[in-house]
């Protein structure tokens, strides 16, 4: 009876250890098939646009507006590179942070400036409670909020608020959706890597790296 009580115990764990790994794979085709598809929509559109400057005489405010698609283009590509690279860094003791003194509302100002208009059109910026000095690396932070803020639009719902709120010695910072809410099946796995919910009635799908990378770069 010991031996076949062993015997079960020992199946099961190979069984769960099997069941974790096809888990593993299936989740990594899925990693793989998203960021190939992320990477291509922006590359396609560069690449698009570069050729269309390359093989046709364009007036210089056509050019100057392909220039700025392209630019935009580039930059959600290099986004997505920065969010990959944290994520490869489990340990956040191996993530390279710069702290300096940061006027919030600069660093805010400059982030907006950086992301699509029709994204930033969907947010109501509370510019008088960012009025802050901080410590803190103004490149994180730009990172952080780009991700809880695209979070908010594609998953989120109207009005988008981001606002801050001084807390003892530090600065709060708030980006509020008004969303449906996340199911509970996938409210415990929010913050782990690779996690995401279908947007519906969009193309648009995720990495599921936002949420992950803010919270390692917030620790």
């Amino acid at each position: 009876r010991a031996r076949a009580t062993m015997r079960s115990s020992v199946e099961t764990v190979e069984r769960r250890a099997r069941n974790a790994l096809n888990e593993l794979v299936a989740a990594k085709d899925r990693f793989i098939a998203v960021f190939a598809h992320e990477l291509r929509t922006p590359l396609t559109s560069i690449l698009g646009f570069a050729e269309a400057l390359h093989g046709a005489a364009f007036t210089g405010e056509e050019a100057a507006e392909f220039l700025s698609l392209i630019v935009g283009q580039a930059q959600e590509l290099s986004y997505l590179v920065d969010d990959l690279l944290v994520a490869a860094r489990l340990d956040v003791r191996s993530i390279r942070v710069r702290v300096d003194h940061c006027r919030l509302t600069a660093e805010v100002d400059s982030l907006v400036t950086s992301m699509p208009p029709d994204v930033v059109g969907f947010i109501e910026i509370d510019r008088g409670s960012l009025e802050h000095d901080v410590i803190a690396d103004g490149l994180r932070l730009r990172q952080v909020l780009r991700n809880l803020m695209n979070n908010a639009v594609y998953h989120g719902g109207v009005p988008i608020r981001m606002s801050a709120q001084e807390v003892g010695r530090m600065v709060v910072i708030s980006v509020i959706d008004h969303g449906p809410g996340v199911p509970d099946e996938i409210a415990d796995k929010l913050f782990e890597p690779y996690v995401s919910l279908p947007v519906q009635g969009s193309a648009h799908d995720s990495v599921g790296l936002g949420l992950f990378v803010s919270r390692q770069l917030a620790r």
